[in-house]
């Protein structure tokens, strides 16, 4: 995990110097969502290296000492605080709110018992159901606006085949758009309106820039989502449009197409969203399927989580306390590969990151590592302990028993 930490946050610190001095460089020209992405898995690494060597757990037998454990963890924190900082310096707003899911699998990594993931769910349950009607109340009505605004449920008996067969026939040319690193120091309004922009598609509502170029950047995705969604339902609900056809051009028969036409110069084939290109590409049939991929992978990464959890839990109950070092080396590792798995789908929910092969490669890279089985050989070797109670090993009679912990497949 540490040189993972240090090489994240090297890393951070070397597109900030090339950012942000130098901004006429060629590292500005690159396009913004990967570079923040990548500084939002830096500032992960480094927080969850710091959290694993935090000094001031109980210091078990063979740990290490706590003066090496200090400066671990003060260096993760410094690494970390550099990383968030080069992610508020860059325009993708949408990875700030990766906060919350993070936060979210780190509470639900401690749930090892019954009780707490009992409370774990109910308290799991009241947030998404509260964040939820919040979130809902705050976008329907602009779901609807927008899809009143540009007719997005209108004119949908058109063939998308048809459409990229004249545009074969008759290419068009569009104009160059600027995606440059947009770095620039930016005072407390123009910060407070670029947050305030992830929930609003008025651009009228700012005074700045930034504020009235989030707004718009909320409205195109949104007007893209509700017209994939009404296309694909319209044409074809269960095995979507395929591949191959540029889900843009379903823009074209509507008032909203002007919006896309600077995007056309990048070539840009998808709605921002992973999810709405698969509902639309592979429609229900295939949605599905992608939602219990993710599922899967949540749902047995956390069960490892909790297996670990309880072989640390059993360790320091035992007599006398050990240290479980494997146990705990694999907790952290695996809870430090969900997070950045956490980062992609989210960045993903918002943005072409699946579509494309440098950032499709590690999410599935990423999947494929927590869905894997740990196998007899790759099992952590533990001594043999003793455990004493029923709270730990469920025998009634609070008597020592010799029990060995290992890992569920």
């Amino acid at each position: 995990m540490l040189p993972l930490a240090i090489a994240g946050a090297l890393w951070a610190a070397a597109v900030s110097y090339a950012c942000v001095p130098l901004r006429d460089s060629a590292w500005a020209s690159n396009k913004p969502d990967f570079t923040t992405l990548t500084a939002a898995v830096a500032a992960w690494a480094a927080l969850a290296t710091a959290l694993r060597f935090q000094p001031f757990r109980r210091n078990e037998n063979g740990a290490r000492s706590r003066a090496w454990s200090a400066a671990v963890f003060a260096g993760g924190i410094l690494m970390a605080a550099a990383a968030v900082y080069l992610v508020r310096r860059l325009p993708t707003r949408a990875v700030y709110l990766s906060a919350l899911p993070l936060a979210g699998i780190t509470l639900a990594a401690w749930a090892h018992t019954q009780a707490r993931r009992y409370a774990l769910a109910a308290a799991l349950a009241a947030a998404t159901l509260g964040g939820s009607a919040m979130y809902l109340s705050l976008i329907a009505p602009q779901i609807h606006a927008v899809n009143t605004e540009y007719g997005l449920d209108r004119n949908l008996d058109f063939s998308i085949d048809e459409v990229e067969q004249r545009l074969r026939t008759n290419p068009e040319v569009y104009p160059d758009f600027d995606i440059s690193l947009d770095v620039t120091d930016i005072d407390e309004m123009t910060r407070r309106e670029r947050l305030a922009s992830l929930l609003e598609t008025n651009e009228d509502k700012f005074s700045t820039l930034q504020g009235r170029r989030g707004a718009h950047a909320v409205k195109w995705r949104l007007a893209f989502w509700v017209r994939s969604c009404n296309y694909v339902l319209h044409h074809a609900p269960l095995l979507g449009i395929g591949f191959g056809r540029n889900i843009t051009n379903l823009l074209r028969e509507t008032p909203a197409w002007p919006m896309f036409i600077p995007a056309m110069s990048l070539r840009n084939r998808n709605p921002h969203s992973a999810h709405v290109t698969v509902l639309t590409r592979m429609g229900l049939l295939g949605l599905l399927p992608w939602l219990a991929i993710l599922a899967a992978v949540l749902w047995v990464s956390l069960h490892r989580l909790w297996s670990y959890r309880a072989q640390m839990a059993a360790a320091a109950k035992s007599v006398p306390p050990t240290e479980d070092s494997g146990a705990r080396e694999a907790f952290w590792s695996t809870l430090l590969v969900l997070g950045v798995w956490t980062i992609y789908v989210w960045t993903m929910s918002f943005g072409v990151v699946l579509e494309n092969p440098f950032g499709g490669m590690w999410f599935w890279a990423l999947t494929g590592v927590l869905l894997a089985p740990v196998h007899e050989s790759s099992r952590f070797s533990f001594p043999r302990i003793e455990v004493k109670g029923e709270a730990v090993t469920g025998d009634p009679q609070n008597r020592v028993v010799t029990t060995e912990y290992r890992p569920r497949h």
